[in-house]
């Protein structure tokens, strides 16, 4: 949440928002809702070594429906192919979310958010809008700014 990096690559220069989730909240009822075709959440491998995809995979799953011939081995070097990156970016720490959007509305179910933290260059509709959707859900929402003296960013609770 304090990163600059993080904050300028993927939040617009700070006009975005962080969501930070508390996986503590996942019990063993929860574990059996999120597994496919719901939701499945796994940490990123930063490695120097590029992961082997053959250059078919994407052909293969584009066409998996007209098919229906995807074997377990393509299946997990396709999950695998999202699953790795350059060591460059570790300090990353990232995860990432796997959904079947195959419900009308294309919402995914992770109903597991603690806090949302506003960039320090949001815009205000941007930040109402945020207020409004974590006050009706009872999620702590925090203002990030930039500390004048420092390189680095800082927050405060707004609700």
């Amino acid at each position: 949440k304090d990163s600059l990096l993080m904050w300028s690559h993927y939040s617009k220069n700070h006009k975005g928002f962080c969501v930070e989730y508390d996986l503590d909240l996942i019990n063993e009822n929860t574990k059996e809702e999120l597994i496919l075709p719901v939701c499945l959440l796994f940490p990123i491998t930063y490695s120097k070594k590029r992961v082997f995809m053959p250059n078919n995979l994407h052909k293969v799953f584009l066409n998996y429906k007209k098919n229906n011939n995807v074997t377990k081995d393509y299946f997990i070097k396709y999950i695998n192919s999202f699953l790795y990156k350059s060591s460059v970016w570790d300090y990353e720490k990232e995860w990432r979310m796997f959904a079947s959007l195959a419900d009308k509305e294309n919402k995914i179910y992770f109903p597991f958010i603690k806090s949302v933290y506003l960039g320090a260059c949001i815009d205000d509709e941007a930040k109402n809008k945020l207020m409004i959707i974590a006050e009706k859900h009872n999620w702590n929402v925090y203002q990030m700014y930039m500390l004048p003296d420092k390189y680095e960013l800082a927050y405060y609770k707004v609700i």
